[in-house]
């Protein structure tokens, strides 16, 4: 709450921390009921929900998991978009992601979009929003610093991305984490 004051913030986003397969609708439904109820009235208040999604998402044909995604939507009114891998350019996948613009979900990706993989797919999905999340690299910011190498390709591969329409935001919730502790954070990396 402390920075919230300091940067005037009204709403936060929640987004999934890999809840067991079976459990990803509950985790959503739990996050909007505390949304519902304790954390109604409290500032800043949870405005959104990234969402894991339903079991078989990018890796079976749509139709086994489109109802899931109804009863996501009908049963979690904060659900803005879902969290995901972009780790394989597959027809799956791009249906699977494709059905996500239809619905005007956003995608939430963590994703090392170094491998080249995320922008390709990315790019052959220009009707969907993305979000890259954690810098793109995972939370190992100290690490990867460390690597100058791979450093500058992600740097790349950063600017890469930048040229897509439909990249919204880059969110860095994994830069602390990266370097362990508050203290520890290396601003200009």
């Amino acid at each position: 709450q402390h920075a919230s004051a300091a940067w005037d913030v009204s709403d936060v986003v929640f987004c999934e921390v890999s809840a067991a397969n079976d459990d990803w609708l509950k985790e959503s439904q739990w996050v909007q009921s505390l949304a519902d109820g304790p954390f109604k009235d409290s500032h800043p208040r949870i405005g959104a929900i990234m969402a894991q999604p339903p079991p078989g998402f990018g890796t079976s044909p749509v139709s086994n998991y489109s109802a899931k995604l109804d009863e996501l939507q009908a049963k979690v009114p904060l659900v803005r978009g879902v969290r995901t891998e972009l780790a394989k350019h597959t027809p799956d996948t791009l249906a699977a992601l494709k059905e996500l613009g239809r619905r005007n979900l956003v995608v939430d990706f963590l994703s090392d979009i170094v491998t080249g993989i995320p922008f390709q797919i990315i790019r052959d999905t220009p009707t969907v929003k993305y979000q890259v999340e954690h810098l793109g690299c995972g939370c190992g910011v100290a690490a990867l610093y460390a690597n100058q190498t791979k450093y500058k390709q992600w740097q790349a591969a950063i600017r890469q991305l930048a040229t897509l329409p439909n990249i919204q935001v880059l969110q860095v919730g994994g830069t602390m984490a990266g370097f362990q502790n508050k203290e520890k954070v290396d601003a200009a990396t």
